[in-house]
C-alpha cells in the first residue's frame, strides 16, 4: 500500500514537472519566435533601405560617369583634341558643371567650344583660365537669357577690335551693359558682334560704345542696331571724304580734311573727331542746316534717329550709362547667383554626383581590366548570394515546422522531465538537444505527413532552382555584378 502511494506520488510529481516543462517550452518558443521575428523585420527593413540606397547611388554614379565621358568625347571631337588635351578639356567641362554653371554637361561643352573658337588665345591670362571664362559665359547666357555662342562671340569681338583690354574686362562690359539700359531692345550682344570694328574706327572703347548706345536708346532710338549703324556710317563717310562730306562739315564749322585725318589716326584722335562733330551739330541753330549735315555724315539712320542722334556725347557716354566703373561686375553677379540656397544645393548635388561618377567609373574600369582575376571571385560570391537566397526561401517552411515542433516537444511527460533535468545541468546540452530534436521532428514530420512532405519538397525545390538561377546569372553577367558589389565600397570612399 505504501509502495503504491509512493508510486502515485512520484507519477504526480513527474506529471507536474512535465506540465511545467511544457509551459516553459511553449513560453520560451513564443518569446524566441517573437524576438526572431522582430530582429528579422529590422534586418529586412535595414537591408532593403541600404540596398536601395546603394543600388540607386551606384546606378546614378555609373550613369554620371557614362554621361561625363560621352560629353567629354563629344567636346574633344568638336575641337579636334586628343590625348592629354582631350582629357584636360573633359576635366574642365566636369568642373564647370559641378560648380553649378550650365544646365547640362553638353551645355558646358558648348560654352567651352565657344570660348576656344571665338576667344581663343585672346583669353589667356583671364581669371580662372578656360574654366573661369566658360563659367562667366554661362552665367551671362543664363542670367540674361542670351545665346551662349553669341555671348562668347561678343567677348571675342570686343577683344579683337581693342574695345577691351582682356577677357575679364570684356565680360564686365557685357554684364554692365545688360544690367543697364543698353539692351532695351534685346540686341546689345548682336550689336557688339556686328559693329565692334566700326566703333573701333572712331576710337571708342567698349565702355564708351555701350554708353553711346544707351544714350541713343534713352533719346528715343528704336534699338542698339540703329544707333550703331549711324556711328559706323559716320566713321566710313568721314574717312572717305568727298564734296558732299566737305560741304557738310563746312556747314557746321568743321574742316573735312582735319576730320578725315583724325579718323585715320584712330584711337583718341578718332574719338575727338566724333566728339567735335556731335558738338558742332548740337551747336548749329539752323535746323535745316543741322538736318542736312547729319544726313550727309550719318546716312539714313540720321533721318530715323531724329533727336536721339544729337543725344550722343562720347565725352559723357560711359559715365552717364554707369559704364565708367565696372571692374568686377561679372564676378559680383556670379557671387550673387552662387550664394543663393538653391544654387548652393544644386552645386552640392553636382559635386557629389561627380565624385560618385569618378568612383563608379574607376571601379568599373578596374573590373573590366582585371576580368581574369575577378571572375572566379564573383562567381563564388554569386553562389554565396544564392545560398543566402536559398536560406530565405527555406524560411517559408518554418511556419509549418513550428506546429510540428510543438507536437514533438510534448510527446511524453517523462521525456520532458528528463529534458528539464538536462537543461538544468548544462545550457549547451539544451542547445544541442534542441537542434537534434528539431531535425528529428522535421524528419518525422516529413515521413508521416503528406502535407509536410509537399511543403518541404516545394521549399527545397525552390532553393535548388534559386541556386541554379543565381549561378547561371553570375556566370553570364559577372561584369554587371562587379558594379553592384563595388557600390558599398564606393559609397564609403565618397563619405571619407
Amino acid at each position: 500500500m505504501a509502495t503504491t502511494s509512493r508510486l502515485a506520488t512520484l507519477l504526480v510529481r513527474i506529471q507536474g514537472d512535465a506540465d511545467g516543462l511544457e509551459g516553459e517550452l511553449d513560453g520560451g518558443l513564443a518569446r524566441a519566435e517573437s524576438s526572431v521575428q522582430r530582429a528579422g523585420d529590422r534586418i529586412r527593413t535595414a537591408s532593403s533601405a541600404i540596398g536601395a540606397g546603394v543600388g540607386a547611388g551606384l546606378a546614378a554614379g555609373i550613369t554620371q560617369s557614362l554621361e561625363t565621358e560621352a560629353a567629354g568625347d563629344k567636346l574633344a571631337a568638336q575641337l579636334g583634341a586628343s590625348g592629354d588635351r582631350a582629357a584636360e578639356l573633359g576635366r574642365i567641362q566636369g568642373d564647370v558643371y559641378a560648380s553649378g554653371w550650365g544646365d547640362s554637361l553638353d551645355t558646358v561643352g558648348v560654352a567651352i567650344k565657344g570660348v576656344q573658337q571665338n576667344i581663343g588665345d585672346l583669353g589667356e591670362g583671364a581669371e580662372g583660365g578656360l574654366e573661369g571664362i566658360a563659367s562667366k559665359a554661362l552665367m551671362v547666357s543664363e542670367t540674361f537669357d542670351q545665346d551662349l555662342s553669341m555671348t562668347t562671340a561678343a567677348v571675342g569681338n570686343l577683344l579683337r577690335n581693342g574695345l577691351a583690354d582682356d577677357a575679364d574686362e570684356a565680360f564686365d562690359i557685357i554684364t554692365a551693359g545688360l544690367q543697364g539700359s543698353g539692351d532695351k531692345a534685346g540686341d546689345l550682344l548682336e550689336t557688339f558682334n556686328e559693329y565692334a570694328p566700326l566703333f573701333a574706327r572712331v576710337g571708342v572703347d567698349g565702355q564708351t560704345m555701350t554708353g553711346l548706345i544707351s544714350q541713343g536708346l534713352q533719346g528715343g532710338a528704336r534699338d542698339a542696331d540703329q544707333v550703331a549703324d549711324a556711328i559706323g556710317i559716320f566713321g566710313e563717310t568721314a574717312l572717305k571724304g568727298g564734296t558732299a562730306v566737305e560741304e557738310a562739315f563746312s556747314s557746321i564749322g568743321l574742316n573735312a580734311d582735319e576730320m578725315s585725318a583724325k579718323i585715320g589716326q584712330g584711337g583718341p584722335a578718332a574719338q575727338q573727331a566724333l566728339q567735335m562733330t556731335m558738338d558742332a551739330l548740337r551747336g548749329t541753330s539752323d535746323q535745316q542746316t543741322k538736318l542736312n549735315a547729319a544726313a550727309a555724315l550719318f546716312g539714313d539712320p540720321a533721318n530715323t534717329l531724329g533727336a536721339a542722334l544729337y543725344a550722343l556725347d562720347p565725352a559723357t557716354a560711359a559715365a552717364s550709362a554707369g559704364m565708367d566703373n565696372i571692374a568686377g561686375r561679372t564676378d559680383a553677379a556670379m557671387t550673387t547667383i552662387s550664394d543663393s540656397p538653391a544654387a548652393a544645393l544644386e552645386t552640392f548635388k553636382r559635386i557629389s554626383m561627380q565624385k560618385l561618377g569618378e568612383i563608379a567609373g574607376g571601379f568599373v574600369t578596374f573590373g573590366m581590366a582585371n576580368q581574369g582575376v575577378l571572375q572566379p571571385l564573383l562567381i563564388a560570391l554569386g553562389v554565396l548570394a544564392g545560398a543566402i537566397l536559398a536560406a530565405r526561401v527555406g524560411m517559408a517552411a518554418w511556419t509549418a515546422v513550428q506546429t510540428a515542433w510543438r507536437v514533438a516537444t510534448a510527446v511524453g511527460t517523462a521525456a520532458q522531465w528528463a529534458f528539464n533535468a538536462a537543461m538544468s545541468a548544462n545550457p549547451l546540452t539544451l542547445v544541442a538537444l534542441l537542434v537534434v530534436a528539431l531535425t528529428a521532428g522535421i524528419v518525422a514530420l516529413y515521413m508521416k505527413s503528406e502535407t509536410a512532405r509537399t511543403i518541404i519538397n516545394g521549399a527545397f525545390s525552390g532553393i535548388w532552382s534559386a541556386m541554379q538561377f543565381v549561378y547561371n546569372w553570375v556566370r553570364d553577367n559577372w561584369p554587371l555584378l562587379l558594379g553592384i558589389l563595388t557600390g558599398p565600397i564606393g559609397m564609403a570612399v565618397l563619405a571619407v
